[in-house]
């Protein structure tokens, strides 16, 4: 029987763009909750960045793997947290200033939370050494409204969970910047869950990392697990549970990750998902058994 459903965020649960889930999806959820059944987004966001994607809604974001593993919530209770090394963080600021249209990003959680749900990155995240021509870069590729201004440097002290290397340009330029960050930052792993944007990990953590807090915590095994997908940030995780799915729209290596394929994030297919493991109490359907 199936007892937590985990599901990525952008390019899965919701399309590249919205900024909100769909209110079937949001119902789904709610079933599964309703059904005894935990649900958790697996995302490299925090909790606050998502509570407004999710309508307000806190249940959807009290249990969850965060920051790509780095943050684990239980029942609204962190239970976990890694921080990322400082001495790492400046030399990654460092690099990234010789780069055009490529700049820091982290989640502070000092400034969040003060606000209320919100989709506004300029209320949830701080920008660091991002010069106007980055941002006339970057502003092209960018999904989100981009702020006026940046920090000059990371604050000292400040402990950061989530962070995130922007990076303007095509696909090619995107790797050879990769390159470069690992090059010049081996105590990171450089991970792109998007087009145009690098999770920043401590070497070899991902999202798998998180699961045994989970299964601690919960009460339950690796087997009464579903994982839903779609790119580089999802491999580890769609390849470790044995109830995996990608959707449709997922990165080839994803889908050649999962153990099944379903439709599409913009047919709502993790709801789909979702409603017949809440109507069946957890037991996997027919097809996928």
């Amino acid at each position: 029987m199936i007892k937590l459903i985990l599901s990525d965020m952008d390019g899965t649960l919701m399309p590249f763009g919205n900024e909100h889930v769909s209110q079937r999806t949001l119902e789904a959820i709610t079933s599964l909750l309703d059904a005894g059944i935990f649900f958790g987004p697996s995302s490299g966001r925090e909790p606050h960045d998502l509570l407004a994607r999710f309508h307000g809604d806190e249940r959807c974001v009290a249990t969850g793997i965060y920051g790509n593993g780095k943050v684990i919530y239980i029942g609204g209770e962190r239970v976990f947290q890694l921080t990322l090394d400082a001495d790492e963080l400046d030399r990654l600021v460092a690099t990234l200033h010789d780069i055009d249209g490529c700049f820091f990003t982290f989640y502070n959680s000092q400034t969040a939370g003060e606000q209320n749900a919100t989709t506004d990155p300029a209320k949830l995240f701080s920008f660091v050494d991002m010069s106007e021509r980055d941002r006339e870069l970057a502003s092209k590729d960018a999904l989100v409204k981009l702020p006026r201004e940046s920090l000059p440097a990371i604050p000292r002290g400040l402990a950061i969970t989530t962070g995130a290397v922007f990076c303007s340009g095509d696909k090619a330029h995107i790797e050879e910047v990769r390159t470069i960050l690992e090059a010049a930052c081996p105590g990171f792993d450089f991970v792109l869950p998007g087009n145009n944007v690098f999770d920043v990990l401590p070497k070899g953590w991902t999202k798998v990392s998180a699961l045994p807090v989970l299964e601690r915590e919960l009460g339950i095994t690796r087997e009464q697990i579903v994982y839903i997908g779609d790119s580089e940030n999802d491999l580890t995780m769609l390849e470790e549970i044995p109830h995996s799915f990608c959707v449709a729209n997922g990165t080839a290596a994803a889908q050649a990750a999962a153990r099944w394929i379903i439709d599409a994030d913009v047919d709502d297919a993790p709801a789909q998902l979702m409603e017949e493991l809440a109507q069946s109490g957890g037991r996997m359907p027919e097809r996928f058994c």
